[in-house]
């Protein structure tokens, strides 16, 4: 839990949630790359509370 307390501060109601509450424009681009990424059809399986977290894994750069 200590190990990834930092990783869960970062991207929970921190900057990545204050970019989509103001709909920066670098959620769009964030969306088109994710979807490119993981492909429509992963992404339509994926639950909204799953879709959330691994959109903050993504605009984080902490998936590759």
């Amino acid at each position: 839990m200590v190990a990834t307390a930092g990783f869960n501060r970062q991207g929970s109601s921190g900057a990545i949630d204050y970019l989509i509450e103001k709909d920066h424009q670098s959620i769009d681009a964030n969306l088109t790359a994710m979807k490119d990424f993981y492909g429509a059809a992963k992404i339509s399986e994926m639950s909204p509370g799953e879709f959330y977290q691994e959109y903050k894994k993504f605009a984080t750069g902490t998936v590759f």
